[in-house]
C-alpha cells in the first residue's frame, strides 16, 4: 500500500478523491478553530488536517503508527508536533480543542473506551471535542455501497 495521501485524497479514483478532500474542508467548518486553540488531532494520520485548519496557537497530531507520522508532509514539520506514543502527551498537556476524525469505528469497545479515557485526560477545562465517523446512510450511504460494489468491495 501507498501512502495515506494516495490512498485518500490523492487516489486516482477521481470520486473517492473528491469525497476525501471535500471532508477536510467540511471539517475545518464544523471544527471552528480559533486563532487562541491548542489544537489535538487524536489519529492524525499524515496530519493533512492541520494544512487546512487554518491558524491557531498549537498544532499537536498523535497517531500510534509511526508510518503514518513518517509521512507528514515536508510544509507540515516544525509548524506540527507530532506523536505515537501517548507517553509524551497524558498528564503532561492539555488541549483546549480535540479533534478525532474517523478513529472510532475501526476500533474495538476496549480500544474505544481507552480512546474516550485519553481524550479526556487530554482535554483542558472547557475543552471542545469534536468527533467524526463516515456516514453511511441516506444517499451517501447509498453512493459508497455502489461504489464499493462497483470496485469489488
Amino acid at each position: 500500500m501507498g501512502s495515506y495521501a494516495s490512498y485518500t485524497r490523492q487516489t486516482a479514483e477521481p470520486i473517492k478523491a473528491f469525497a476525501h478532500s471535500r471532508r477536510f474542508r467540511q471539517a475545518v467548518r464544523i471544527i471552528g478553530a480559533l486563532p487562541t486553540d491548542t489544537v489535538l488531532d487524536y489519529g492524525c494520520a499524515d496530519a493533512h488536517l492541520f494544512s487546512v485548519l487554518g491558524a491557531v496557537k498549537e498544532r499537536v497530531g498523535y497517531d500510534p503508527d509511526p508510518k503514518m507520522i513518517a509521512q507528514v508532509a515536508p510544509e507540515l514539520r516544525g509548524k506540527v508536533q507530532t506523536f505515537d506514543n501517548l507517553d509524551g502527551l497524558l498528564g503532561k498537556r492539555r488541549f483546549s480543542l480535540i479533534v478525532c476524525m474517523e478513529v472510532c469505528e475501526h476500533l474495538t469497545d476496549k480500544a474505544l473506551q481507552e480512546l474516550l479515557s485519553n481524550i479526556s485526560t487530554l482535554a483542558a477545562p472547557h475543552a471542545r471535542i469534536v468527533f467524526g465517523v463516515p456516514i453511511e446512510t441516506g444517499l451517501s450511504g447509498f453512493l459508497k455501497a455502489l461504489y464499493r460494489t462497483a470496485h469489488g468491495h
